[in-house]
């Protein structure tokens, strides 16, 4: 019974540790195969799951490597130097982060995934979008390892004041520290004291004007100490105004409160951006002075791809087929 015990506790002690679609050694599947019916692992024969470890790890994210502190910093120095950043919107992270990119956003207000390790260890920075300016929702982001929040919907000062403060440390704001899984994560030799003295001024804070509600007092919210940069999501600024977004160009009163939210961001020395579904897209807003332009989402340039290269597809088809149809009546005419 004792070295059943501490079978288990081996077993449990490795699979904390084993990431999905690991193979374990023999002796620790063997171990395993004895405890399948205690009912403390679900498993297929290579996989192994702790139950609740999927739960655990939405709410701390400890296998993921997170914030380098001073990419961020970068990030953040580049903006403020009047360089432009470009950003991709990410549902799928890796491949896109190869694309010269030097920020992504990670979707989490229309989607669970918290998915960062990909990112950060290609040196771009994640940028998490949370469902709204809630603490626990920030300081879950930030723990996770993100290089900056986005945060959608933000209508008055009040919201944008408290958005600031849940993202930053005393004596700057009301952020705590003290999940047991982010420290090491941050960066291999950073410590926890260097954190809290550097995380204030590395981290990003976005708020998204996306309200007439927003846009009337948006001068306001731009000029709150610890907001770096606002946000243009069209779409909804579009709807709330009675412009909505119907065709590719926008309505002139649409284009004109977007450029209102860009002038009170610069007035106030910070960034604006916005969210664009193309390039083209995006390469106007740059040139119009914006900071930050989102490219695309993941989701188009997938659906992009697939359409272009079946497009290739087709007309590698209709090629051959007209060539073989010269071919035959060549011969025809040469009988």
């Amino acid at each position: 019974m004792k070295a059943t015990s501490s079978l288990r506790q081996l077993a449990l002690r490795l699979t904390l540790f084993t990431r999905a679609n690991c193979s374990l050694c023999d002796d620790a599947k063997a171990v395993l195969e004895r405890t399948r019916n205690t009912r403390r692992f679900e498993y297929t024969e290579i996989d192994v799951m702790v139950t609740g470890y999927d739960k655990w790890k939405a709410l701390y994210e400890f296998d993921t490597p997170v914030v380098h502190v001073d990419q961020a910093q970068e990030l953040k120095e580049r903006a403020s130097q009047g360089e432009g950043t470009t950003a991709q919107a990410k549902k799928l992270m890796h491949r896109f982060t190869e694309a010269q990119l030097r920020a992504t956003m990670d979707e989490v207000e229309h989607n669970k995934a918290v998915i960062l390790a990909a990112i950060a260890a290609c040196g771009v920075s994640p940028i998490v979008r949370v469902a709204e300016g809630q603490h626990w929702m920030i300081k879950r982001a930030l723990d996770a390892g993100a290089h900056g929040i986005m945060v959608p919907l933000v209508r008055t000062v009040a919201e944008a004041r408290n958005i600031a403060s849940y993202s930053r440390f005393p004596p700057s704001g009301t952020r705590g520290l003290g999940s047991p899984f982010s420290m090491e994560k941050f960066h291999p030799d950073l410590t926890q004291v260097q954190y809290f003295q550097q995380a204030n001024e590395a981290t990003l804070v976005i708020l998204q004007i996306e309200t007439a509600e927003a846009l009337e007092s948006v001068a306001e919210i731009a000029a709150v100490p610890g907001v770096d940069a606002l946000l243009v999501g069209p779409f909804d600024l579009g709807n709330s105004i009675g412009h909505p977004v119907l065709k590719p160009e926008y309505d002139v009163e649409l284009e004109e409160a977007i450029m209102k939210i860009h002038k009170a961001a610069q007035a106030a020395g910070k960034w604006t951006a916005i969210y664009c579904g193309s390039g083209a897209s995006a390469r106007k807003y740059a040139d119009l002075g914006f900071n930050m332009v989102n490219t695309m989402n993941d989701v188009g340039a997938l659906k992009q791809g697939f359409a272009s290269a079946v497009e290739d597809a087709r007309g590698s088809y209709v090629h051959a087929g007209l060539e073989g149809i010269r071919h035959g009546m060549e011969k025809m005419t040469s009988k």
